[in-house]
């Protein structure tokens, strides 16, 4: 598990016990419009799943409802298109379809215009994709 997932299980677990969780308006300011910048995926994936994991797990259909509505342009087009009934689903989607993959070698060898700490995190994340931090942290 990475950084981002300890911590996203952390806050889910925390929040669950205390019984405090973010509204609507507050989760989707952690989540940031996407357009099918693929340099802006990682970013988009981790602050969703950040919100998913303070937000209370009984509304998270609600949440979900909402989140598609950060999402526009090419992206929007191909959701429609699809059967995708949660975060989870819809965030395997967009790492299939937004995240450039490579058998043998790091794709981000290619990008010149992605930053050293942009590099580091699609490296990371490439290599260990987060298990889905919400059911670890609802299972705990």
């Amino acid at each position: 598990m990475n950084p981002s997932s300890t911590q996203n299980a952390v806050d889910s677990s925390f929040a669950r016990m205390s019984g405090e969780f973010i509204s609507v308006g507050e989760a989707l300011k952690l989540a940031p419009p996407f357009k099918g910048n693929k340099q802006e995926m990682l970013a988009f994936i981790w602050n969703v799943d950040t919100a998913f994991a303070v937000f209370n797990p009984e509304q998270e259909a609600t949440l979900y409802k909402f989140v598609l509505t950060r999402i526009s342009d090419e992206p929007s087009m191909a959701i429609s298109h699809r059967n995708l009934d949660s975060w989870l689903e819809l965030k395997q989607f967009l790492q299939n379809s937004y995240i450039e993959k490579s058998s043998n070698c790091l794709c981000t060898e290619r990008s010149p215009k992605m930053s050293d700490i942009q590099r580091t995190k699609y490296s990371m994340y490439t290599m260990n994709p987060p298990d889905d931090e919400h059911n670890i942290a609802r299972n705990m």
